[in-house]
């Protein structure tokens, strides 16, 4: 009779760890497809800007070290490995443009180029499909993380190899988003 609770005790522990496993992977492909979704976003972006600087070099050369700069800052962010390096350069990057906008507003002659005003649109709409996408991905990654995190799920995680990951987000933006949850 021992063997038999000990055999359906090992069962119903089997049939959890299953359970536990499948959860975990659910979550861990919602996570990548997630992430493929905004890779895409970003390499759509990363392709605009040098069309915007090349537009905005022409109307206005005295910009050299504003165009230098976004080049700069859009290798880096495209070269970046994972998602929190990522959101790093992103974050140089929307500086640089910042300033690039600056100048266009000082500049008339670029201010009233269509081409750049599309491209201008074009790139604000990508950024905010990527800012709802990034959204997304980081509640996803947040229950990921819970779940692989937390015992007795952690264990199950240990066993198969599977971790933790990173946000994609600044360590700025992440508390900004706690404190937008939390209020």
């Amino acid at each position: 009779m021992a063997v038999f609770f000990v055999g359906l005790a090992l069962l119903l522990i089997v049939i959890w760890g299953t359970f536990a496993y499948h959860r975990i992977i659910h979550y861990q492909k919602l996570a990548d497809s997630s992430w493929e979704d905004i890779a895409a976003h970003l390499h759509h972006r990363w392709d605009l800007i040098p069309d915007l600087v090349r537009v905005a070099r022409t109307a206005a050369p005295q910009g050299e070290s504003v165009f230098s700069a976004i080049d700069g800052a859009r290798t880096r962010a495209v070269e970046a490995p994972g998602p929190s390096e990522i959101a790093e350069a992103e974050d140089v990057l929307q500086q640089t443009l910042f300033t690039l906008f600056q100048l266009v507003e000082e500049e008339p002659k670029l201010s009233s180029d269509t081409e750049f005003a599309r491209l201008q649109k074009e790139l604000a709409d990508a950024e905010d499909e990527i800012q709802m996408q990034r959204k997304f991905y980081n509640v996803v990654v947040r229950e990921l993380n819970e779940v692989v995190s937390t015992f007795p799920r952690s264990m199950v995680a240990a066993v198969f190899g599977l971790g933790a990951r990173d946000y994609f987000a600044t360590e700025e933006q992440l508390r900004g988003e706690i404190r937008t949850v939390i209020v």
